[in-house]
């Protein structure tokens, strides 16, 4: 700007503006800019007809109708904002009801001052806004203030001139009602949005009223997403149909609230919930044994939700708990008749008849969902006598009168395989085993090979121990032959169930020869009689640790194979230290090439200890001699452990 402009602007009179202003010929018009200018961001004269920029460049120029705001709108805009958000501060501070009433949903919305729930953007985060203030609200502006001319900008009234979106909407804080202001995303919301939930499902109670129908939904997905391929034995299309049909049965809610809680485990956004659906679940579990004389114990979705109820016991580290649980889930098979379902017994009339008897069905499914979830029993069950020493009380798996699981996904299209009973399984001809019927296999030789550790126990027991150890022999290695197509890298690395087989079979296998490098060792015998079972006890171990190494996870999270099958891996990965641990009795001085390779196995399987389980965990205190020799080890040979 020139001097002489700058003394013509400055010789002019506050009053002489004024009358620029006024007369709409100044450059501070209350005229927003013309189109062509607004929309290309340039600076606009506001001449009329036609601004100078487009009668320089022969443009079609014209004015909208609004007007810009001045300072002298500004006192007005000011308190009229006030008033507005005293209202809304009104409505927020007023006490929350219990229910929160579901909007009506509308195609296109009959005011243009209601707000539009798909404008509302809310995240399903646990991590939720304390106040309405604090939710993301999207405002159906085109226009974003950064790509604004700020001297075009009005704080107040330029947000009236965006272009409105498709369905005509604005955002008008004063027709906003207490519902729409409230996060109800929140954890301690009762019912959603468009979601109807039956009264008794959700009764007034500390527990449920942390629980929202869309966290039961996806909770659901979460367990047939993932947990399902862990846990295959319930039905999505059984379990969806009776989510319309027999949603406020008891036993149906038990198996809906057990199933959220496998969903949680996965969970992070969820894992405050877990003691709540717990709780639940028990609930309902013993409400239905309390309605006993309605039929309400004698149900496959009770059985299931104590099943689930088992495994996060299991996972908890509530073995106690997983204990009493498994007796009343134990007895309900028993008395439904789950373990003979195959062979047809038939019913003595003049024994006591419980009539928990499932009904008869033909439904392949069905019947496929039935025979897993008692395998799901046996297999966890099997856990907790190795885990604990307590006996098993569905007896001995040669006498079940049910078939093996079948291959394939639990959907219409299921079409069931020809297995044989547990009993009548040979090697030749040997049918198609699913990983889970293989966990199964996996856990009856476990126990076989327990039973068998404890004859050395006993000097009474002692004189059959080598015949009962070669045989077992033979056993091992037929299972394995019989699983080989379940037990090679790509399965253990894609099929989370064969990861868990393969491992267990191997943490049984050590278990095994050790028993017998151990009598061997208490008896006094040259160590050359034990020296095959010591070979193939480091040959497992080995096999533990690079099995473990092959599905080491890139990054820590809650899907990851490790995390999920975190306290079933546990004990292999003991049973290998155990035999790995045998290479730290040399002194570091002295260490060779198998020294070397057993401790990096070593290091290897306590970070995977450290990875699935907290330090003062139970498996930790079961190595604390190896890894104080461990650390030893590495302090004298000068490994820093920091390095890996």
């Amino acid at each position: 700007m020139t001097m002489a402009n700058l003394a013509r602007r400055g010789s002019t009179t506050p009053q002489q503006w004024g009358n620029k202003e006024s007369t709409g010929t100044g450059t501070q018009s209350g005229r927003q800019a013309c189109e062509i200018c607004r929309e290309r961001k340039v600076r606009c004269d506001r001449a009329e007809p036609r601004c100078g920029r487009c009668t320089r460049l022969s443009l079609r120029c014209g004015y909208d109708n609004k007007r810009r705001s001045t300072r002298d709108d500004l006192p007005a805009q000011l308190s009229q904002l006030e008033d507005r958000l005293a209202k809304a501060e009104a409505l927020l501070s007023m006490p929350r009801s219990h229910t929160i009433p579901t909007p009506p949903h509308v195609e296109k919305p009959p005011t243009p001052t209601m707000i539009d729930p798909t404008m509302i953007e809310i995240s399903q985060s646990a991590n939720q806004p304390n106040n309405a203030m604090e939710m993301d609200i999207s405002l159906p502006c085109e226009t974003s203030l950064s790509s604004m001319d700020t001297n075009d900008m009005d704080l107040f009234t330029n947000c009236n001139d965006y272009p409105e979106s498709s369905s005509g909407l604005s955002l008008d804080w004063t027709t906003l009602s207490l519902p729409l202001l409230e996060p109800t995303v929140s954890p301690t919301a009762l019912t959603p949005p468009n979601i109807s939930f039956p009264p008794h499902i959700m009764p007034p109670s500390g527990h449920e009223e942390e629980i929202a129908a869309w966290d039961l939904s996806a909770l659901h997905q979460n367990y047939f997403d993932f947990i399902y391929y862990y846990l295959p034995f319930l039905s999505k299309e059984r379990f969806t149909a009776e989510l319309s049909t027999n949603g406020n049965s008891p036993a149906f809610l038990a198996l809906s609230y057990a199933v959220a809680l496998m969903g949680c485990t996965i969970s992070v956004q969820y894992r405050h919930l877990q003691n709540t659906y717990y709780t639940m679940a028990r609930n309902y579990a013993e409400q239905c044994e309390r309605e006993a004389a309605e039929g309400g114990t004698a149900n496959l979705n009770l059985f299931q939700a104590l099943v689930f109820i088992i495994r996060f016991e299991i996972m908890d580290h509530k073995l106690t708990r997983a204990w009493l649980t498994l007796g009343r889930a134990v007895r309900m098979s028993k008395l439904m008749g789950l373990h003979q379902m195959d062979r047809n017994v038939k019913r003595d009339e003049s024994s006591l008849d419980m009539g928990l008897y499932l009904p008869p069905t033909d439904d392949p499914m069905l019947l496929e969902e039935r025979r897993r979830s008692f395998w799901g029993l046996y297999i966890f069950e099997g856990f907790v006598r190795v885990r604990t020493g307590m006996e098993c009380d569905l007896g001995a798996a040669d006498g079940f009168g049910i078939y093996l699981p079948s291959p394939g996904l639990l959907t219409s299209e299921f079409i069931p395989s020809k297995m044989p009973y547990l009993g009548n399984l040979t090697a030749d001809p040997c049918p198609e085993l699913s990983s889970f019927a293989g966990c199964v296999l996996m856990m009856e030789l476990a126990i076989k090979c327990f039973d068998h550790g404890r004859l050395a126990e006993y000097a009474s027991t002692r004189n059959g121990f080598w015949d009962s150890h070669y045989n077992l022999v033979r056993i091992i290695e037929e299972r394995f032959a019989m699983l080989h197509m379940h037990l090679n890298a790509k399965s253990v690395r894609e099929d989370p169930i064969a990861f868990s087989v393969y491992m267990n079979l191997r943490g049984t296998e050590i278990f095994f020869h050790e028993v017998a490098v151990k009598l061997v060792e208490q008896q006094g015998f040259p160590i050359l009689a034990a020296s095959e079972s010591q070979k193939r006890s480091m040959a497992a171990a080995y096999k533990v640790a690079s099995t473990m190494r092959l599905n080491w996870p890139c990054q820590q999270l809650d899907r990851d194979i490790l995390n999920l099958q975190a306290t079933f891996l546990a004990w292999p990965v003991v049973m290998a230290m155990k035999a790995l641990s045998r290479e730290l009795k040399g002194s570091p001085q002295l260490k060779n090439e198998s020294t070397n390779s057993a401790v990096t196995s070593l290091r290897l399987l306590r970070a995977a200890l450290d990875y699935i389980e907290e330090a003062d965990g139970y498996w930790h205190s079961c190595t604390t001699n190896i890894l104080a020799a461990l650390q030893e080890w590495d302090e004298t040979s000068g490994f820093d452990s920091s390095d890996i």
